[in-house]
């Protein structure tokens, strides 16, 4: 193998970025092609890792670490595990390392939801210090974090210098400061998650910080209505961000980031916990009213002659009707269902109907609005213009100025409000191409060349089939 010479990585400067000065700076014709690659698949580990670490360290001759060091000190791998037991964790980790499907482990959010690609914004004040003793262009972990908008260090508003971070940049607004405060305070404590080193689940110090204010009773269960009303409270002023905004109006998301969290064969979503995390940090205590005195009651917590009563009832009842589901039985003998739920749960787990997931596929949700008007209100082409020329309107170039997966371009696209003035239109391929035909046909008498068909596709970097379809005529 021949041996390239490396240039040394900064701290926490990701994976994706030190893929891109590799390609910029050495021969190896891999790492161009994996640092392509990644805007067109889809960039691992929120932006941090353009491909499986393994195949990394080969492309870099290990220049920067084996795999697992590549993806503890370059990736967000402990802030994407934050919400995984130690079990999963240890196994997403290999899957990331040394994988070689496609899908990873981690969890995702639903389409429009989903962090982007993040690769190309980040911080002046970073990039002014970085330009000091680099003339490359850095991405950090902590400015690649799922809707962070301000730097962690800094606190100034992140920018977009690439064109793959477009959708990014619109999802962003600036507000006023109770928004930007709300904002910053996010970003610290995600950067702080993710600089955590051994890996910690997050799970555990939330529900310590909620026991410590309340919000956990005596048995462990939380109190749901009020940490909701809190939540809502804390952050009424909302996000820099539309997507942690919404997060904050739905409960629904919150409440299904809490059921994965409690499981340890579920991974809650890393952006979800967090914030509830820092929810938990800086939320109110509550003041708990005395319970009211109630009658005392025998020694024994259940009556063991109404227990077996109860179990008796219920096990008849499920025997006697086979073809109920399980809902249909709960509701025909409700009181007896309540009391073995309240005082004998673990036997009616085991004497029940299993739970049954419904048949017909997912549920196709919708895209959020603020993404759909995000798009259709853009009026800037952030795509690179190759040469000079205006790149062509194609579905894809849109997609990756975007920085879109395939599956949220889909949907998108398919929604006429959510087009924008720089999306794919049909109508509209004629009127770029006679342009990129014009302007090389003008650069070519310039230059006094002959206008052959081949010569002026060349110059507009078009195909011959392309400039012969329209029958163009090259004289004009």
């Amino acid at each position: 193998m021949k041996s390239l010479i490396f240039f040394p990585a900064l701290p926490r400067e990701t994976a994706t970025s030190i893929a891109s000065m590799v390609a910029q700076t050495t021969s190896s014709k891999e790492a161009r092609e994996v640092s392509r690659a990644g805007n067109r698949r889809g960039l691992l580990l929120y932006s941090t890792l353009p491909c499986r670490a393994e195949r990394f360290c080969e492309f870099t001759q290990n220049a920067y670490g084996d795999a697992m060091d590549v993806v503890a000190k370059h990736t967000l791998l402990s802030y994407s595990t934050c919400g995984m037991s130690s079990k999963m964790a240890e196994a997403a980790t290999r899957n990331i390392a040394f994988g070689i499907a496609s899908r990873t482990m981690f969890p995702r959010l639903l389409p429009g939801f989903e962090s982007g690609n993040r690769f190309g914004l980040q911080c002046p004040e970073c990039a002014i210090q970085v330009s000091g003793g680099h003339t490359r262009r850095v991405s950090f972990c902590a400015h690649c974090i799922p809707y962070v908008t301000r730097c962690p260090w800094h606190g100034c508003r992140l920018i977009c210098d690439r064109e793959c971070s477009t959708l990014e940049m619109l999802l962003s607004r600036a507000g006023d400061h109770a928004r930007t405060e709300n904002s910053l305070r996010y970003a610290q404590l995600s950067c702080s998650v993710s600089e955590v080193m051994p890996r910690e689940p997050l799970w555990p110090k939330i529900v310590g910080l909620l026991r410590e204010k309340g919000y956990v009773t005596e048995h462990g269960a939380l109190r749901m209505a009020q940490l909701h009303s809190a939540f809502r409270k804390l952050f009424s002023a909302g996000f820099e961000d539309d997507r942690l905004t919404h997060f904050v109006s739905d409960m629904n998301t919150l409440d299904l980031c809490i059921q994965a969290a409690r499981r340890s064969d579920h991974a809650a979503p890393a952006p979800i916990l967090v914030l509830l995390y820092c929810a938990a940090c800086d939320v109110d205590t509550f003041a708990q009213s005395p319970a009211p005195q109630s009658p005392e009651r025998p020694t024994s917590d259940v009556d063991a002659e109404w227990r077996e009563r109860a179990r008796a009832q219920w096990a008849m009842h499920v025997s006697e009707h086979p073809e109920m589901t399980r809902t249909q039985l709960r509701k025909s003998m409700p009181a007896v269902w309540a009391w073995l739920h309240r005082h004998d749960d673990e036997w009616l787990r085991v004497n029940q109907l299993p739970s049954r997931r419904p048949r017909g596929g997912r549920h196709n949700h919708d895209i959020p609005p603020f993404v759909e008007y995000a798009i259709s209100g853009s009026q800037v082409d952030r795509r690179e213009h190759t040469g000079g020329r205006e790149p062509l309107p194609s579905a894809y170039q849109f997609r990756i100025a975007y920085g879109m997966d395939g599956f949220l371009f889909s949907r998108v696209t398919s929604m006429p409000a959510a087009i924008g003035t720089e999306a794919h239109l049909p109508g509209r391929k004629e009127l770029f191409v006679r342009r990129r035909v014009r302007l090389a046909i003008e650069q070519l008498k310039r230059q006094r060349k002959p206008l052959g068909i081949a010569t002026v596709a060349r110059s507009a970097r078009l195909r011959i089939s392309t400039v012969r379809t329209f029958s163009f005529n090259m004289e004009s």
